[in-house]
């Protein structure tokens, strides 16, 4: 055999192998479509331009000349195409049609499933306002054809993205992202966004943001305890989804407000400020639109209170808190009306953080003040009929005006000798003890200037306001010198719970003759004030609260 025919037949045995092989079959690639199909069915989304063209031929003649258009136009249904702002939510008579030709295909199952994932496409993509009537009621009729069209797409072989839909029907019901609440709330989100994905929610979708507002709001209709539980986890859903953020703080101080008790919550009040502003400003009146009474004027008791202490801690003449004068204008801050803010230069200069962020909290209700050291601040309150002027440096009184006639505009700048300590006042106080403290000699002054706070020994009837009522440092007996007990009917489980937040140690021997006994300083105006409206004394010798 020479080597023509050697080369002969070893390229005959080559040819054999290759026919008895696979080369050449299209069976692999086959079974390579049908895995493909399986996982994610043909739902890659068309062409911008070829929607568009599909839109406007389907709007002009309500017909569709191929499958191809009938899906084109499927996934466009909620698009407006433009310049001609073509909007089909906005026609009712094409949406039914094309709905009429879709429910036409449920014996073609493959194109069925096929328009079916487009429709769903759509829905996802755009949830109409209610208020856009017609084209809500159309994204009304696109849902509830998904929602009974689900039967019809579970034939074989099954996408991955269909076999989720059947787990995860609830997306096309009224409330379509409830069932997911407690799973937000405890943290569970992985397998909600794999569902999604999977799925194809898109990441813009109102359903992102609806599942963690379906958090919020459940938690809204926990008892007091769970929610106060969740409150943490609804703040950072707040500062991690912007677009609900307004929505979900309101609802959450709603609730909040409506709590049997509602301490202030520093981080709560941080995030109200921040995107709502302070309710005191009229400026921000607009912005707090939509939040309950209650809320705001919670809120509003939490910034005075804050401004108050800020005043005596930060605005005080030596940089020292007086602790005092703290203690007594947190018993009136429910009945503080407003406040304003006089400053001097310094504080109105300083680039201290925290000065910096108390002159924004203050916004219009910083005042210049002219005429005094650079060092002296003063602040105003409106109580009733009066107008109040305390200063921050020590030694000097504080002056009482008619509220409704004062000797100066709160507006802009006010001087020290010509405004805030005009002889046209009401009399001053000082803040030295004499036969009785300053702080009853004060009391004493305020209620006789106006009828808000006569015959009112309980100057603060909100129990749990993170504020503090103590009397003089020569009272005996309790800080807490305005008296009015209150006690909450579930008082034991509160009484624990408040114990706990605080890290507060305490005994109780009530079920063998003896008492229930708080080991804490009446030095925290927080603490005091609650235990002193639930019937708390303090025992300065034990430095404890004891209640009978």
């Amino acid at each position: 055999m020479d080597a023509i025919d050697i080369l002969r037949a070893e390229l005959n045995r080559v040819n054999l192998q290759v026919g008895q092989g696979s080369y050449g079959s299209t069976k692999a690639m086959a079974q390579l479509a049908v895995e493909v199909e399986r996982r994610f069915g043909n739902g890659v989304a068309p062409a911008k331009d070829l929607v568009a063209a599909a839109i406007r031929r389907f709007h002009s003649t309500g017909r569709a000349e191929s499958f191809r258009d009938i899906k084109l136009v499927c996934y466009g249904v909620s698009t407006e195409i433009l310049p001609d702002h073509i909007l089909l939510f906005r026609n009712r008579e094409r949406i039914g049609r094309l709905l009429g030709i879709v429910e036409g295909l449920r014996s073609e199952r493959r194109k069925y499933r096929r328009c079916f994932q487009a429709l769903m496409t759509a829905y996802f993509e755009c949830r109409p306002a209610v208020s856009q009537e017609e084209v809500h009621r159309s994204w009304h009729e696109i849902r509830n054809f998904l929602r009974t069209g689900i039967s019809s797409i579970g034939h074989e072989p099954m996408p991955d993205w269909a076999k989720a839909i059947f787990e995860h029907q609830n997306l096309f019901e009224d409330d379509p992202c409830e069932p997911y609440a407690k799973e937000v709330l405890n943290g569970n989100l992985a397998p909600i966004r794999a569902a999604f994905s999977l799925i194809g929610v898109p990441k813009n979708s109102w359903v992102q943001t609806d599942v963690f507002m379906a958090a919020i709001c459940a938690s809204c209709g926990y008892d007091d305890y769970q929610f106060r539980r969740y409150l943490d986890v609804l703040l950072t859903i707040l500062k991690d989804n912007p677009g609900i953020a307004l929505q979900g703080l309101k609802r959450i101080l709603d609730r909040y407000a409506v709590m049997q008790l509602h301490p202030e919550h520093p981080a709560l009040r941080a995030i109200a400020t921040e995107l709502l502003g302070n309710p005191l400003l009229a400026s921000n009146a607009p912005r707090w639109e939509g939040v309950s009474q209650e809320a705001r004027c919670m809120v509003s008791n939490w910034i005075k209170l804050k401004l108050i202490e800020q005043f005596f801690e930060l605005l005080s003449h030596d940089g020292s808190t007086d602790k005092r004068r703290v203690k007594y204008w947190a018993e009136y801050v429910t009945v503080i009306e407003n406040v304003w803010f006089a400053l001097g230069s310094n504080a109105r200069r300083s680039l201290n953080p925290d000065f910096k962020k108390l002159r924004l909290l203050m916004g219009d209700q910083a005042l210049n003040l002219e005429g005094a050291t650079s060092d002296n601040n003063a602040f105003v309150m409106k109580i009733g009929d009066l107008l109040i002027v305390e200063f921050g440096r020590t030694g000097n009184a504080a002056y009482l005006f008619e509220a409704k006639n004062p000797p100066f505009r709160l507006d802009g700048s006010v001087h020290l000798r010509d405004d805030l300590k005009h002889r046209r006042n009401l009399g001053s106080m000082d803040h030295r003890d004499g036969n009785e403290s300053w702080e009853d000699k004060f009391r004493r002054a305020i209620s006789e200037h106006t009828p808000l706070l006569r015959g009112r020994p309980d100057r603060q009837h909100n129990s749990d306001i993170a504020a503090a009522r103590p009397n003089s440092e020569n009272t005996k007996d309790s800080p807490n010198g305005v008296g009015g007990v209150f006690a909450p009917n579930n008082f034991e489980h509160v009484f624990r719970a408040f114990c706990a937040e605080r890290g507060l140690r305490f005994s109780d021997r009530r079920a063998f003759g003896g008492k229930l006994v708080v080991y804490a300083s009446g030095d925290n105006p927080k603490i005091s004030g609650t235990l002193g409206q639930w019937g708390f004394r303090f025992d300065r010798q034990s430095t404890t609260w004891i209640k009978e």
